[in-house]
């Protein structure tokens, strides 16, 4: 069952997916900005997972690399995307 800790810490990602998501679109002519703002979540993203899987004590390099490999093939991506 997920505790209410991580339920909130899952709404604040996704809040802040949300508002990325607002920025990109209120921006769309300018794609440097759109990629800023996406590299921006990205990073969150990242530190979110480390964070939660250390207090959880399941951060192993498995764990880290899945992790820093999703991101950099969603980098990879959206810079494809929008440049």
């Amino acid at each position: 069952m997920i505790s209410l800790l991580q339920r909130h810490n899952v709404m604040v990602i996704m809040v802040l997916a949300a508002v990325t998501l607002l920025l990109v679109f209120r921006f769309q002519y300018l794609p440097n900005l759109q990629f800023m703002f996406l590299a921006t979540l990205v990073i969150v993203y990242l530190a979110w997972a480390f964070i939660f899987h250390y207090r959880d004590k399941s951060l192993t390099l498995e764990v880290a690399t899945e992790y820093l490999l999703t991101a950099l093939l969603a980098v990879v991506v959206l810079y494809g995307i929008l440049f």
